[in-house]
Order: structure tokens, then sequence, then C-alpha cells
């Protein structure tokens, strides 16, 4: 397994980590017991982990890409 073979499997497994955060808090912002405040925090921190997660797929996809053309 090449350095960047390795530096995928890890984006991948922080990706599916993240996936799960993003589970979790969704299901909290689905609870209605919540108050706007707390909402409100828990959307901006849902916000985040969201554009994260689009920079691990970038940064996948192009590391994936540089991967097939070092083959």
């Amino acid at each position: 397994m090449t350095n960047i073979e390795r530096i995928i499997d890890n984006l991948k497994q922080e990706k599916a980590e993240l996936s799960k955060r993003i589970k979790k808090l969704i299901a909290k912002l689905d609870s209605r017991s919540l108050q706007f405040e707390d909402a409100s925090l828990l959307e901006d921190q849902l916000n985040a982990m969201l554009d994260y997660n689009m920079i691990l797929d970038e940064r996948i996809e192009r590391l994936e890409k540089e991967n097939e053309v070092c083959k």
C-alpha cells in the first residue's frame, strides 16, 4: 500500500466517523425538546460538519486521481 493509499484510507475513515456524528446531530435537531438557542448552535455545528465533509470528499477525490496517475 502506498502512502497516498494510506492517506486515502485515513480520510475515508475520518469521513465515516464524521458521517456518524452528523447523523447523531441531526437526530438531536429532530428532537422537539430543544430550546431555540440550543437548536441554533447545533445547526451551526451541523453546517460546519457538512462543510468539512465536502472538503474531505474533495481531498479524497483529488488523491484518488493522483494515485491513478502514479500507477
